[in-house]
């Protein structure tokens, strides 16, 4: 595993991330846009974890295991997830600056194409609530951002991934499952099949308000299609 730690403020200009003033909640843009610069640049094969808390910016990185070919977002599947997985967070709001902005995914599955691979991604977005520092983590009050998933296709020539499509749930299309113990929570899961005679990756999406499974051919490109996924 490889740590850094940088505590320069020239790296917020970098990433265009700025330094969070006392008590306030962060940008989530600049932060949805470094997640998705490691999604397109990024090693199938490397992890990374991203964390910035009152101006230390804090990276690291570790070996990734291949994908199962299904994912299960929501708060906790970070610590059982052994496949490629993304976490970029900062935090800063409220009186302890314990409040922030938690975006967690990670490499769903791929599938071989001629030179290049097909690859799905999932993220999954949390506002983490401002609270007190004696909390335990699953006390900890917060609000889902909904999801986003993207389909890639990735040439061997090219280090940057394409985006084939892009799929964003909002948080009212997300089921709450019951547990016996504590709070409902979120139980969204995907998987990526693919198909190498028609040339067409099958979507799925379970966790929802309604089914969702959608076809998809890897000529397709983002743009060519809505983002938003409609409600019925």
């Amino acid at each position: 595993m490889q740590i850094s730690i940088i505590t320069l403020s020239l790296i917020f200009s970098i990433l265009g991330i700025s330094p969070v003033e006392a008590g306030e909640l962060p940008a989530r843009e600049p932060l949805d846009a470094l997640w998705k610069q490691h999604m397109l640049e990024g090693d199938a094969h490397t992890s990374v974890h991203i964390e910035i808390n009152g101006g230390i910016f804090h990276k690291s990185e570790r070996a990734a295991k291949e994908p199962s070919g299904s994912w299960k977002g929501g708060r906790w599947n970070m610590f059982f997830n052994e496949s490629r997985n993304i976490t970029v967070a900062q935090y800063g709001e409220g009186f302890w600056g314990k409040g922030g902005w938690v975006l967690e995914g990670g490499l769903v599955g791929r599938a071989k194409e001629g030179s290049s691979t097909i690859e799905l991604y999932g993220k999954a977005v949390e506002h983490k609530l401002p609270y007190t520092q004696f909390l335990i983590d699953r006390n900890i009050p917060h609000e889902s951002g909904g999801y986003e998933f993207y389909l890639l296709q990735r040439e061997g020539s090219c280090p940057r991934a394409t985006i084939v499509r892009k799929w964003t749930i909002p948080p009212h299309e997300v089921v709450l499952k019951p547990q016996s113990v504590g709070p409902p929570e979120e139980d969204v899961r995907a998987t990526l099949e693919y198909d190498d005679t028609a040339k067409r990756a099958t979507i799925g999406i379970t966790g929802l308000t309604r089914p969702f499974k959608e076809s998809v051919a890897i000529s397709e490109r983002e743009g060519t299609k809505p983002e938003q996924l409609e409600t019925r």
